[in-house]
């Protein structure tokens, strides 16, 4: 049976997988409409809602800023995740259990 930092791991990365499928998604939509920004600033958290600010009022614009929102939330729950179920793996498996 998996132990509690296994556990942790395995959402953590899972929410790392949401968050990183999210981003994507509002990247791809950001490129259908035409908005420009830079390739090598997408990646940061918080970049591309602001650049989802730039498209006009729409249903779409706002289920873009949320889905991003969520995607920024799901990563930094995910880092905070494997911060802290990381170490705890580490000793477990050195330890020989």
């Amino acid at each position: 049976m998996p132990t509690l930092p296994v556990l942790v791991f395995i959402f953590a990365m899972a929410l790392a997988s949401f968050a990183m499928a999210a981003h994507l998604v509002v990247f791809l939509a950001l490129r259908h409409h035409g908005v420009l920004f830079s390739f090598g600033l997408s990646g940061l958290p918080g970049y591309l809602a602001e650049k989802c600010k730039e498209l006009p009022q729409s249903p779409d614009r706002e289920r873009l800023l949320k889905l991003e929102r969520w995607s920024s939330v799901a990563f930094g729950l995910a880092v905070l995740g494997a911060l802290v179920s990381g170490p705890l793996l580490s000793v477990r498996s050195s330890s020989g259990a």
